[in-house]
């Protein structure tokens, strides 16, 4: 058991450990360390941690995160997590003296000092592997990491290095082809940006670059580093590029040799030649019965075969036996068939081409007939893909897909399409029709034009997602969503999404104030803004559409001196426009949405204004309402008191009150 740190399995999210039971000499010798369920160590920083003694050891990641820069990671459950000592070694912790009194404190500090750090050695082999008696090191059953790729024989060799030395040359120097030579000059090359490259004519039978030895002016290149060696996908041209050597000379030479393909495991494509096979695999004489070729597990097990007549078979322990699945030109008893149609064949599942004739016209490529459900679950077709399922066709005809399907065409059901992962249908459409049923419990991503005639049922926390501005979701005359008993429509919070229907509420914003105030020398003839006094009485809307009404309103407690009218700033961009009602007709009167009562008596009760306008700003851009009052011209100046009166003193005469602005936008 180790003496220096103890290891915890963490839980998601997890950030402090209590009752930490590590001897130390001082909190600060206190580290933390994590490693990622992928093996990779961080050393969370000694800034980010916090260690305190009371009541117990404990240790506290403060951020609750580790790494550093751009890579910071959340702490994950399974995540292990050091938490380990490291004593200082560079100077004494104790200094004696002559003369000096001894302490027990201090000679403990000082033992302390050594026997934290001769642990620290055990445990963590701080300073050196530890010799054996046979003078070799001992690593003790750990791993070495963190091993340079060697370049001597003298050096440790990586497993990777390893791996990729048996992949490249098959095990053995003797199992490399013969090579190819190629003696160039820099002439044969020609430059293209930073490089120069040269097409090799043969091709070589390999374009993995480290088979490739290239010299240029004498001097060994690295492949990937030096040159690449790639294959044009259209043409089969091999190309030999020379990174950043586009000002090699004409009469530089550069000699290229190629070691062949010749290996136990397969890396490049096998490219033909004229009119060769890319491939060919030839039974020798005298082993007529037996397999050409055989496809085997890790464990030597055979898995698919080509037998001595031409058959292919599928199936683990396949070998000469007739009864395993096969796939051949025609033969009745076979369960998969490759070739013409065979009247009377009575296969389980079937591949046929060259389907001629007005009495096959009804039959597909692909044919599953096989036995009646032997289940509920049973199913008559499985496509899987890296040990994951994609979809699957049920007895009862229902294609289930458990993946995404991707189609540039239309996909059609007639009777049923099941998608409990998600689908996705690329520039094609998808119809459902006559009674069929599409349910979604993944992901329903299409990008063409679809009908569905039937129900659509979304379930299972699924979602129907439209992918940007241009997708809706369009019901014609007549039609209509009904939401059942308890079902709702939920907008993201503090999102920007919203449901439109004309005539409902969209979205309201409002601003509300205490913050009593009084305005006075306001001019006559003027509409000046009750936000010169309080500030936040002031509502700002953004419409989600330019064709919604905006629905202003205002409840102030208020209180004026003189006769007085209210209305409404509206401000788009900066500029102002005045909402008062009337704007012809008027004369001298003075023209507002709503007043207050003459009142010349400081000592009376304020009152609650109201006031309603019905705006239609005709844009999506930011708009701000303000209020205004504008003063009879009878008067040369007066004052006007909001959530409070005029003579405002702490007693039962004198009110105080709360005022409010609101926009409410309605679909139009």
């Amino acid at each position: 058991m180790p003496n220096s740190y103890i290891d915890y399995t963490a839980t998601a999210g997890q950030t402090v450990w209590s009752s930490v039971t590590l001897n130390y000499l001082l909190t600060s010798h206190l580290g933390v360390a994590i490693t990622s369920a992928g093996g990779t160590v961080y050393t969370v920083a000694a800034a980010d941690v916090t260690v305190t003694e009371s009541p117990s050891l404990t240790v506290t990641i403060d951020s609750g995160k580790y790494g550093s820069g751009g890579s910071v990671y959340a702490i994950l459950a399974g995540d292990k997590v050091r938490i380990a000592r490291t004593t200082p070694i560079d100077d004494l912790t104790r200094t004696f003296n002559d003369g000096s009194v001894l302490k027990a404190s201090d000679l403990n500090s000082q033992a302390k000092q050594l026997l934290f750090s001769l642990q620290e050695q055990e445990d963590k082999g701080v300073g050196s592997l530890p010799v054996d008696t046979d003078n070799r090191y001992d690593a003790g059953g750990r791993i070495i990491k963190n091993v340079a790729t060697p370049n001597d024989g003298h050096h440790v060799a990586t497993m990777q290095f390893v791996d990729d030395a048996m992949a490249l040359l098959g095990g053995s120097l003797e199992s490399l082809t013969s090579p190819g030579s190629w003696a160039l000059t820099g002439s044969d090359f020609t430059e293209s940006g930073d490089h120069a490259f040269y097409e090799f004519d043969p091709a070589p039978t390999s374009i993995e670059a480290k088979t490739f030895l290239v010299e240029v002016g004498g001097v060994l290149q690295h492949p990937g580093d030096d040159y690449t060696v790639t294959m044009d996908s259209d043409t089969n041209i091999v190309r030999l590029t020379l990174l950043d050597q586009d000002d090699i000379a004409d009469s530089e030479k550069v000699q290229v040799r190629n070691f062949g393909v010749s290996r136990n495991q397969a890396i490049s494509p096998f490219i033909s030649s004229d009119a060769a096979p890319a491939m060919k695999v030839q039974q020798g004489g005298g082993v007529e019965t037996q397999n050409t070729m055989e496809v085997q597990s890790s464990s030597a097990v055979n898995q698919a075969a080509f037998t001595h007549d031409g058959k292919f078979r599928v199936g683990t322990g396949v070998g000469t036996a007739a009864t395993q699945t096969e796939i051949r030109s025609s033969a009745a008893e076979n369960a998969v068939e490759v070739g013409d149609y065979s009247t009377g064949n009575t296969a389980g599942a079937e591949v046929r081409q060259n389907i001629n004739g007005s009495a096959n016209d009804d039959y597909g490529q692909v044919l599953v007939s096989g036995q009646s459900a032997v289940s509920a679950t049973t199913r008559a077709i499985e496509v899987y893909k890296n040990g994951s399922n994609l979809f699957y066709v049920d007895y009862a005809g229902n294609l289930v897909n458990t993946g995404n399907i991707a189609a540039t065409g239309t996909i059609t059901s007639v009777a049923g399409f099941v998608a409990p992962a998600g689908m996705n249908v690329t520039g094609g459409k998808l119809d459902v029709q006559g009674g069929a049923e599409l349910e979604v419990n993944g992901t329903l991503d299409v990008n063409g034009a679809s009908s569905f005639s039937e129900d659509v049922t979304i379930s299972g926390g699924a979602d129907l997602r439209f992918g940007d501005s241009t997708c809706r979701l369009r019901m014609d005359n007549g039609s209509s969503i009904t939401l059942e008993q308890n079902a709702t429509i939920i907008t993201e919070s503090g999102g920007n999404g919203y449901l439109y229907v004309p005539g409902s509420i969209v979205q309201i914003q409002s601003r509300q104030t205490d913050v009593p105030h009084l305005q006075t020398s306001i001019s006559h003839s003027t509409k000046t803004s009750i936000t010169d006094g309080v500030a936040d009485f002031a509502v700002q809307i953004t419409p989600k559409k330019a064709s919604s009404k905006i629905l202003v309103e205002v409840t102030m407690f208020s209180e004026v001196h003189e006769d007085s009218v209210y209305g409404f700033f509206q401000t788009i961009g900066g500029t102002d426009t005045v909402l008062q009602g009337l704007t012809t007709g008027a004369g001298s009167r003075l023209v507002g949405i709503a007043n207050a009562g003459f009142d010349d008596n400081e000592n009376t009760t304020p009152s609650m204004l109201t006031m309603r306008w019905m705006d239609s700003p005709n844009t999506t851009s930011p708009v701000t309402y303000t209020t205004y009052i504008e003063l009879s011209p009878l008067a040369a100046t007066f004052s006007h008191a909001i959530n409070r009166s005029f003579t405002d003193t702490d007693n039962g005469n004198h009110e105080r009150g709360v005022s409010l602005i609101t926009a409410t936008e309605i679909a139009g």
